[in-house]
């Protein structure tokens, strides 16, 4: 369901009980979020207890036309979710001070260009000067670890491994049952601990540094993009990361990243970066061998990932730093100023510095699209896609409109 369709409540619309609209309204808040219906949601456990009280609470601001409702979809953006866990809430976003920072966007939309930036960056100069890389390092592993498949975003993948199937149970398995180091390993509530240990750590060691200066010291730390030779762990946090068998679930989990901040008391945010829908194709699927068996497969993939990133930034809207399109031409002045502040370059030696680091990194693709679909034309298409496919490719479009819609919107209110 996209913006501006209707959900019909029923014929007899004017019979159903206050509880009934409630439900048919929900539902189609969770279509315009999720893409599903909310009675799929409760069946399958996907939605977090605490978003739909919230939603609920909230009364899903609606039109009401005849015996149709829809769901508002700019005020429905406007719902703020908190990450509850203990007594611990998120706080509210300053200026200064230490952030960390997570890079939310499909694969083949700029990833390993950031990490290019941060690389070069002076934030990471201070990193390393205070001593917090290799707790730089250990925090992006506890989030994800391709290699020993415990991270906190891809423990998931590795639950065949983990898991026998006993009768109508299922039971811890071999050799993980009598391993105590193995099973530490693959338990979450651990994995959430050490996650905000790491993150308090790295807090203290920042307040122990700074405490001697007379107003906060900025300083951005990468939580993704910047692997630090340990890529093949932990990749670039795409969605989704890495190609498995497991890929599908294989994507970051940003709610768990909110609740381990919230728990460790320290800034989090993120930025969002987007590329227009066939470039993503080009890169990921033409140009390299990321998906098999091919382009029908891919689109309905990143759609559906894109509806996550969608749900995400709905529910931590004042969460959002910025809308990085490193190949829109219409956002290049946007991307360019906030990234050179968000990694370190403040003085004017460093700015002039940052300007030379792009002039020499940047490179500008021979042919740039624009963010929105309105200028799409038949041979931009034509031998990207199939023809026959094209409902396909409408839906990713539509899919990433939307989701840059909603960042943009979380910066503005901000």
């Amino acid at each position: 369901m996209s913006e501006g369709q209707h959900l019909p409540i029923s014929n007899s619309g004017k019979n159903q009980s206050p509880q009934f609209r409630r439900r048919r309204l929900l539902e189609a808040a969770c279509l315009v979020m999720f893409g599903f219906c909310a009675r799929s949601v409760y069946d399958m456990g996907c939605l977090n207890g605490g978003i739909l009280q919230q939603l609920l609470a909230a009364g899903v601001p609606t039109e009401s036309k005849g015996n149709e409702y829809r769901a508002d979809h700019s005020q429905l953006s406007r719902t703020v979710v908190t990450v509850h866990n203990g007594n611990n809430t998120l706080p509210p976003l300053t200026e200064g001070g230490l952030e960390f920072i997570f890079s939310i966007g499909l694969e083949g939309t700029g990833h390993h260009f950031m990490g290019t930036v941060i690389k070069n960056s002076p934030a990471l100069v201070t990193i390393k000067s205070w001593s917090l890389l290799g707790l730089v390092k250990k925090t992006a592993a506890a989030l994800f670890n391709q290699e020993q498949l415990d991270g906190l975003w891809n423990m998931v993948c590795n639950e065949e491994n983990m898991y026998t199937k006993i009768g109508r149970k299922w039971q811890l398995s071999q050799p993980y049952k009598t391993n105590e180091q193995l099973r530490v390993a693959f338990d979450t509530v651990k994995k959430h601990q050490e996650l905000v240990d790491l993150l308090k750590t790295i807090q203290q060691k920042y307040d122990e540094t700074t405490k001697s200066s007379n107003h906060p010291i900025p300083l951005s730390i990468p939580l993704n993009t910047f692997t630090a030779g340990n890529e093949k762990a932990t990749g670039m946090m795409s969605y989704p990361n890495f190609r498995t068998k497991c890929v599908t679930p294989q994507y970051p989990i940003l709610e768990l990243l909110y609740s381990a901040c919230a728990d460790a008391g320290v800034q989090c945010s993120h930025v969002y970066v987007y590329r227009h829908p066939l470039d993503v194709l080009k890169s990921t699927t033409a140009k390299r061998p990321f998906n098999s068996p091919g382009m029908v497969s891919a689109t309905h993939l990143y759609t559906s990932q894109l509806k996550v990133i969608e749900t995400q930034l709905l529910e931590f809207p004042d969460r959002t730093r910025g809308c990085f399109g490193f190949f829109d031409r219409d956002g290049m002045a946007e991307w360019q100023t906030s990234l050179r502040d968000m990694w370190g370059w403040m003085t004017q030696n460093q700015t002039k510095a940052f300007d030379a680091f792009i002039r020499d990194n940047y490179r500008q693709p021979s042919r740039f699209h624009v963010s929105t679909s309105d200028n799409i034309v038949a041979e931009e298409i034509e031998g990207v896609f199939p023809a026959e496919h094209l409902p396909y490719l409408e839906l990713f479009l539509k899919a990433h409109e939307r989701t840059l819609d909603i960042c943009r919107q979380s910066l503005q209110r901000r």
